[in-house]
């Protein structure tokens, strides 16, 4: 049976694996953006809750030149590199990842457009 509480405790577990990769990422100083579904539930969820929806995974935005400083500061942080996939070994749950996206490539081939590239303000 689902409950509340098995919700909130599937939101706990991916808000710590965003803040697990977040702060590897910051400590490497590493530049990311957090995207895709997990990012709007968090926009969703603070405007209306009974909106929300969610993911099993997080996605991040981060260069491919980056790639291997981001696997470094993810492997140190508790996970385990699967390609651009990066596994939560710390709870053991193999559903809950870590995708990365590259900024200024197309998600997939068919796209019509790039993912977004970062801005200077």
């Amino acid at each position: 049976m689902l409950t509340a509480s098995s919700f909130d405790d599937f939101v706990d577990q991916l808000l710590d694996i965003a803040n697990r990769a977040a702060a590897a990422l910051e400590v490497a100083g590493i530049p990311y953006r957090m995207v895709g579904g997990f990012a709007v539930f968090l926009h969703i969820d603070a405007v209306d809750p009974m909106a929300a929806r969610t993911t099993p995974d997080v996605d991040f935005a981060v260069r491919r030149s980056d790639l291997n400083a981001v696997r470094t500061a993810l492997e140190s942080s508790g996970f385990h590199a699967d390609e651009n996939t990066f596994w939560d070994t710390i709870s053991g749950r193999k559903h809950s990842a870590v995708h990365l996206v590259f900024l200024g490539e197309k998600v997939r081939p068919e796209y019509l457009e790039h993912f977004y590239s970062y801005r200077k303000a």
